[in-house]
């Protein structure tokens, strides 16, 4: 009765099973939506927020619910964040790192929105890794960001690299330090979660 959305929960399960494992109970399927929608909401924003040009704001759907449910909504009835709402302060950041994900590559772009009135300077640091944390190649460079700003700080193609990527245990991390202490963190994926040995 809670599901006013048409054919919601098969469409749910639908999304679902295309990025993940599916769950074997009630519980597992909540928790496994709320992360869903968090990432749906965040690649969408950050996408948002790369094209200031095309789109100069952004807001999302709902706040909060009126009954207990699986919905769209960022706070439970019971006035609990979910996993959006926390994924928010994130990709909302005034300063924001983002990664621009091609899986077909496989390959990846770093992008810095500074929605601030003031330049922010650090340094980024990214490294292409395997899940048991063996690092294949890294790097780092200064970023001097100026107020209102989108800038995109590395493109990386790693289908030529002389290594062979295994993309199901392969991940790619950028991270924003600023006098020493780290600022932001984004994991990129070349597979679907659910293709990842984990």
């Amino acid at each position: 009765h809670h599901q006013r959305a048409l054919a919601g929960n098969p469409k749910l399960v639908w999304y679902l099973a295309r990025r993940f494992r599916l769950p074997r109970d009630i519980t597992g399927l909540a928790y496994l939506s709320q992360v869903h929608q968090a990432e749906a909401v965040r690649i969408a924003v950050e996408h948002w927020r790369r094209r200031p040009e095309i789109t100069s704001g952004a807001l999302y759907w709902q706040l909060n619910d009126c009954w207990p449910a699986i919905s769209w909504a960022s706070i439970d009835y019971f006035g609990r964040w979910k996993a959006l709402h926390y994924a928010a302060r994130r990709f909302f950041a005034p300063v924001q790192l983002s990664i621009e994900e091609d899986p077909a590559g496989p390959a990846a772009a770093v992008w810095l929105s500074n929605d601030s009135r003031s330049a922010w300077h650090g340094e980024m640091r990214w490294t292409l890794e395997t899940l048991d944390g063996t690092v294949l190649e890294g790097g780092e460079q200064a970023v001097d960001a100026g107020p209102s700003s989108v800038s995109c700080l590395l493109r990386k193609d790693f289908s030529e690299s002389k290594r062979k990527i295994d993309r199901r245990r392969t991940v790619f991390t950028a991270g924003l330090w600023q006098n020493g202490a780290q600022a932001a963190l984004q994991v990129a994926v070349f597979a679907p979660e659910k293709d990842m040995a984990l």
